[in-house]
């Protein structure tokens, strides 16, 4: 079932995974705290979550 990631860690993941040089760092939005504070991008309880975890996802790859 998929879950819910904070963006930077699947980021690094990736590159990880790439074996790239990059350097993944989070970037700091004034106020987005408070919009995005909570679940306001998750979807609701009657959504059903189906598929792979982003780990399983990834090493299948």
């Amino acid at each position: 079932m998929p879950e819910d990631l904070e963006l930077l860690d699947p980021a690094r993941a990736v590159a990880a995974k790439k074996g790239t040089s990059v350097r993944v760092v989070a970037i700091p939005f004034p106020g987005a705290s408070r919009a995005l504070a909570g679940d306001a991008l998750l979807p609701g309880p009657a959504i059903e979550r189906r598929g792979p975890t982003f780990t399983d996802w990834l090493q299948s790859d």
